[in-house]
């Protein structure tokens, strides 16, 4: 009875092992977030140096680790742009900084973590830190909760390695991966696009993101030329539906409260003892979501926290998430979140970063 228990835990763990092992190795090859391999980002990072403008499928997914870690390495950074996708249209011609290299380094729903990521770079490859951090501050920064312990570590680039483990057994990196090949396999004909120019990538009549010298994220070819402000107001107005049947996204910006005041402090104090200037840029919501948040919550009253923490920390503020404040309307925006690229550059202009 007891040799026949052996038995079976024997076989258990010899099937679990190679299950293990082969959802790891799967993981590992497959890759399709860059995350153990920057194989697949050389090509993109060495165009994007060349001036060169970069379109292909999943080409913005984990970009920090595929394309701005391995950018950082090999260009000296004097302005950095980091922040959601808010901030990825925050073009270099936007901002007065004469010859001075850019780098936009943003990601999706982006918070003080992804903040503490782009900078450890910086630290890890020996890299001068920037004259100057454009900070993409979206309210959601203030939704849940980092510790200054938490945001140290992953400014000190000591937890990834830990994370690189966990993503090889990780359910939804390996449901991403399967997809990917599979996509990859179905595919397989898609290539790199690559243009001198933004107009000659259009030209191609792109269907992914593309990414620009700067690091700069464009939408792809049908959304970009999109110009019917009806079409816009009708996804807002299904996000707002969306937002009333379950508020609890973050993006709905139902806020019972704001946390994190500490560790953005800590992070504003962290870079200025790195000599490093400090801009905080607000990006404007479309006015009927603008309306909608203020009118179900305590948007107004939050946004005025949020502007005055930063005043309070010395830090130059431009921007702002209130679309009447600066004139704009329905057609100034792709959809609830993302203003048209003229309203980065109107909100820019003048400014003297460095």
């Amino acid at each position: 009875m007891q040799m026949g228990y052996k038995h079976w835990l024997t076989v258990s763990g010899i099937i679990f092992t190679v299950l293990a092992g082969s959802i790891a190795v799967f993981n590992f090859q497959c890759d399709s977030l860059g995350i153990f391999s920057q194989k697949s980002s050389s090509s993109i990072v060495k165009n994007l140096l060349e001036g060169k403008y970069v379109s292909q499928n999943k080409i913005a997914v984990n970009r920090v680790e595929k394309i701005y870690k391995e950018y950082i390495r090999k260009q000296k950074i004097d302005v950095l742009a980091i922040g959601s996708s808010r901030t990825m249209l925050l073009r270099k011609e936007f901002i007065d900084i004469g010859d001075a290299n850019y780098l936009n380094a943003t990601t999706g729903t982006a918070k003080l973590d992804h903040y503490a990521r782009v900078i450890s770079y910086f630290n890890k490859e020996d890299t001068p830190f920037p004259k100057a951090v454009i900070i993409g501050i979206d309210p959601w920064v203030f939704d849940g909760k980092i510790s200054i312990a938490r945001f140290k570590q992953l400014l000190d680039d000591s937890s990834i390695e830990t994370g690189k483990f966990n993503a090889l057994f990780n359910y939804e990196i390996t449901k991403e991966n399967a997809k990917s090949c599979m996509n990859r396999h179905l595919n397989s004909s898609e290539q790199l696009i690559t243009a001198s120019d933004l107009e000659k990538l259009y030209a191609h009549k792109i269907k992914h993101m593309a990414v620009g010298p700067n690091g700069e994220v464009y939408y792809p070819y049908a959304k970009f030329h999109r110009r019917d402000a009806k079409s816009v107001e009708s996804k807002v107005n299904q996000s707002i539906a969306q937002c009333k049947q379950n508020s609890e996204q973050s993006k709905c910006l139902h806020y019972k409260a704001l946390h994190n005041f500490k560790t953005m402090k800590y992070f504003l104090e962290y870079l200025k003892q790195k000599n490093v200037k400090v801009i905080v840029f607000f990006a404007p919501f479309h006015p009927l979501f603008y309306d909608y948040i203020v009118e179900s919550g305590n948007f107004k009253q939050y946004q005025k926290e949020i502007l005055r923490f930063f005043r309070k920390n010395g830090v130059q503020t431009y921007g702002s998430y209130d679309p009447y404040e600066l004139g704009l309307r329905s057609e100034d925006f792709y959809d609830k979140n993302h203003p048209r690229e003229h309203v980065y550059k109107k909100i820019f202009r003048n400014m003297h970063i460095l």
